[in-house]
């Protein structure tokens, strides 16, 4: 049976019939508001959403904005990324705009009519369902206490008693007329409540797309988007073009009729391989008489082969190639192609490794060989150091004399950076030199020396250079470094204290206070900050080693502060340390006792070179 609406002349009656009407209306109505409750739960998700989406597009495109003023060391200025970003970042800001115009319109659409059904009128009808149940309640007192009089009760109590009725019925008549007509409104707003929310959040969207159309007919994007749909395509098809099925092929799947058409399908081995990366297969043994090959991935790294599986975040280390005894050669196991070891003394197990074709194995045999030829690949620190090792005086002269070939050329060859080894870290000290090693005393610094500060440091690298000053030398030194950190995947990098007064520098390690590096400031040719990273700081010192003393070390850093605040400490230091050494001469000539060696200072506006 389907009612449309309750009867506000039966509100009189009170009849079993219209309770049982009401009956079917209130539950209806408490179905109505469960319902709304979880409509109106999902639209302020949506609003939400919206307005955090909103708010997400703006912060990108305010972190889009920031990108060209972040100085990335290997960043090029007039780079693709420098030059589009800031463009897209406009648009995002526009279309960030454009969604919390949305979010408005989604709440003032979708929400508000919601909102307002169920506190006006959903409520208003639960305070109207509970009056309207008291009322009757008392009514139904009344009536009862009118019935139970007796017949010889006096008149006032008759009185009193119809007068309570008279007063009860006509109470519950109006309060049952308000909530017939509340019930009535609500099953007629029920009606089109729901479809209102959703034509406006309907509408909300359309006006979306509207504003975007029209800012994309106005910025002519779909023009700009053909163009770069254009470019894309072309470049894609240029390089499907340049590779050759030989690229996909792990070997040519025929033998070459001639030299030129071996040109066409594989590459020649490269025999000054000193790095060398790709996927190998390892054989490992998986049981008492059987051998499994896994894919790897290996590499070299400072004189180290490492390897690293397809899941794991880091390398690890297969074998170092440092070791006294170490070669590599082609071998034959378990029936496979292109297979090669990496043997050493006698006794050691030889690692098993097998390359996709000929030449890939080739080459990493090359590599291995060279990198075990040159020592690993890397030297020990040769700066002025008490815990440095010192390479042969003939090595040094012949180095020195390279050096100052391309000083006196008036500049520095790119070659030279090149071909000079790189350190990444200072050398490990074994425990007799730890405990022969001397402990740096702050306290003794301090009362000491007339000036002191400690600057928190990460040692970033240390190598040769060609010339013994130069802002362009110390940033070319720099840019070097980082560049080989980040081709061999060396990220971490060693903390230390770094101690300018004016009687040196020591680098110290924090926890220990052992000191693994002392520079005399008569050493110091040349300290500059990076000009775009202001927490790089490059240190060019004069080795002791060599006789004539022409040989240049540029040690850098990468300081917690600013590393020109460390350059100006360095120059304070250097100015006491002068002053100190102009008062001991000039007492020295006053009394004549001694004669002292005349050193030659020289001042620059960035940097002080005391020899």
């Amino acid at each position: 049976m389907s009612v449309n609406k309750l009867l506000l002349e039966e509100a009189i009656e009170d009849s079993p019939q219209t309770h049982n009407f009401l009956t079917v209306f209130e539950e209806d109505a408490g179905l109505v508001r469960q319902y709304t409750e979880e409509f109106h739960g999902y639209c302020q998700q949506i609003q939400k959403a919206q307005a955090d989406l909103a708010s997400a597009t703006h912060g990108l495109a305010q972190l889009m904005k920031k990108y060209a003023a972040i100085r990335f060391p290997l960043e090029k200025e007039d780079s693709y990324m420098t030059t589009t970003f800031p463009l897209l970042a406009e648009y995002m800001d526009e279309i960030s705009t454009m969604q919390q115009i949305l979010a408005s319109q989604i709440s003032d659409t979708l929400i508000y009519p919601i909102n307002r059904f169920l506190s006006a009128d959903l409520e208003e009808l639960s305070q109207l369902q509970n009056l309207y149940k008291m009322v009757s309640d008392e009514h139904e007192l009344a009536v009862q206490k009118h019935m139970k009089l007796a017949k010889r009760c006096s008149e006032k109590q008759r009185v009193e008693a119809v007068e309570e009725v008279f007063q009860m019925r006509k109470k519950q008549h109006k309060t049952a007329l308000h909530y017939f007509s509340a019930m009535n409104l609500m099953q007629h707003k029920r009606q089109f409540v729901f479809l209102e929310a959703i034509a406006g959040h309907l509408q909300a969207h359309l006006s979306f797309f509207k504003i975007g159309s029209d800012y994309i007919e106005k910025q002519d994007g779909q023009r700009e988007l053909d163009l770069e749909r254009t470019r894309t395509s072309d470049l894609v098809g240029s390089i499907e073009e340049s590779c050759s099925d030989a690229v996909y092929q792990p070997e040519p799947l025929a033998p070459p009729a001639s030299p030129s058409s071996h040109s066409q399908h594989a590459r020649a081995s490269n025999p000054h391989l000193a790095h060398k990366s790709g996927y190998l297969m390892l054989r490992s043994r998986a049981g008492l008489l059987q051998t499994r090959w896994d894919r790897e991935f290996f590499f070299t790294q400072t004189g180290n082969l490492m390897r690293q599986g397809r899941r794991d975040v880091a390398g690890c280390l297969l074998i170092d190639l440092a070791e006294p005894g170490i070669y590599a050669e082609p071998c034959d196991a378990d029936d496979r192609r292109h297979v090669f070891q990496i043997g050493g003394p006698a006794g050691r197990k030889p690692i098993v490794l097998q390359a996709e074709n000929e030449i890939d194995r080739d080459e990493w045999i090359t590599a291995i060989t060279n990198i075990v030829v040159s020592g690993g690949g890397y030297t020990k620190d040769t700066c002025a150091s008490q815990h440095s090792q010192e390479l042969p005086n003939k090595e040094k002269s012949a180095s020195s004399a390279a050096s100052k070939d391309v000083a006196q050329a008036g500049g520095f060859d790119d070659s030279w950076f090149d071909r000079v080894p790189i350190q990444f870290d200072l050398p490990h000290l074994t425990e007799a030199e730890e405990k022969s090693a001397a402990l740096f005393d702050q306290q003794l610094t301090v009362v000491d020396s007339k000036f002191s500060v400690n600057y928190s440091v990460r040692f970033t690298g240390s190598m040769e250079v060609p010339g013994d000053r130069g802002d362009a030398l110390v940033a070319r030194t720099i840019r070097q470094i980082l560049t080989a950190r980040a081709v061999h995947n060396i990220f971490k990098s060693t903390d230390y204290n770094l101690i300018v007064s004016d009687r040196g520098i020591w680098l110290v390690e924090p926890q220990s206070k052992l000191i693994r590096c002392e520079f005399l400031l008569e050493d110091i040719s040349f300290w500059a900050s990076h000009a775009e990273n202001t927490r790089l700081l490059g240190l060019i010192c004069r080795s002791r080693a060599v006789d004539d003393g022409n040989l240049f070390a540029c040690f850098t850093f990468e300081c917690d502060s600013a590393a020109e605040q460390v350059c100006a400490s360095i120059r304070q230091a250097t100015r006491i340390a002068y002053q100190a050494f102009v008062s001991r001469k000039s007492e020295a000539d006053k009394k004549k006792s001694k004669e002292m060696p005349m050193y030659h200072y020289l001042f620059q506006d960035e940097a002080v070179s005391l020899y």
